[in-house]
């Protein structure tokens, strides 16, 4: 029996998760960060399947996740953060939780416009201290990033995220972002075959593609990738910026 696209992008997404250290390594950044400046408490917006957010939970005395996904938001709540469902940004009652922190990992390019203006605006004129806003994304400078913009062209859809549009955005919306720490990570599996096809769900996302382009998927990837440890790599460069509001 076939799969179901969302069936087919939940199995890949899994594997994908399996095969990248990029949230350990992520979070071990963070927490540096936030222990330099005495922070407790974090909101984590857009939290998806939960991994950062749980890879950050030592780092704080309170964890609030936000997310759009009602199915996520109830596996958050089931793995003991505060979970909070929202149908989109502008929804979110931001003085009904306890935060000094927030995050903004990979989550700005689905935000709208306005919401992120008036969050920020919330931010800045309603706390009585403005938080810690922390941005992650990808770096333009990343194989990743190459290796998915040469992809997306060729299978004619459109190229979401990244630094240059997230920095855009954030500044549009009346903030400043400050890089504070590049970060390597690396996503990788036994062959590049498989690889491809572990890669293959952040393309499925966007188009509904299926097993037809893993070849052209494969044969893209061979450029970017090195060999390691018995392992092919794609090498990862990520940022993390500070949002001063």
């Amino acid at each position: 029996m076939s799969l179901t696209y969302s069936e087919l992008y939940a199995q890949r997404f899994a594997v994908y998760t399996r095969r990248t250290d990029g949230k350990e390594i992520l979070a071990a950044k963070i927490s540096d960060i936030v222990r330099s400046r005495g922070r407790q408490s974090l909101l984590d917006i857009g939290a998806g399947n939960g991994l950062l957010s749980s890879a950050l939970k030592s780092s704080f005395s309170r964890v609030s996740v936000v997310e759009r996904k009602e199915e996520l938001s109830s596996e958050l709540s089931s793995m003991g953060f505060y979970a909070v469902f929202v149908q989109s940004a502008e929804t979110l009652d931001f003085a009904a939780i306890d935060f000094d922190t927030v995050l903004l990992s990979y989550v700005v390019n689905g935000i709208d416009d306005s919401a992120l203006k008036n969050i920020f605006d919330f931010m800045r004129n309603k706390l009585s201290e403005p938080p810690l806003v922390l941005l992650c994304t990808e770096s333009s400078q990343s194989p990743w990033s190459s290796f998915a913009a040469e992809v997306c062209k060729l299978i004619d859809i459109p190229r979401a995220g990244g630094v240059d549009k997230d920095v855009l955005k954030v500044r549009g919306a009346g903030a400043i972002p400050v890089l504070l720490q590049d970060v390597q990570t690396h996503i990788f599996a036994p062959s590049v075959m498989e690889l491809a096809e572990t890669l293959s769900c952040f393309f499925l996302r966007h188009a509904g593609l299926y097993d037809t382009n893993i070849n052209v998927i494969a044969e893209k990837l061979e450029r970017y990738v090195v060999q390691e440890k018995g392992k092919i790599v794609l090498p990862v460069q990520e940022e993390i910026y500070e949002v001063e509001l």
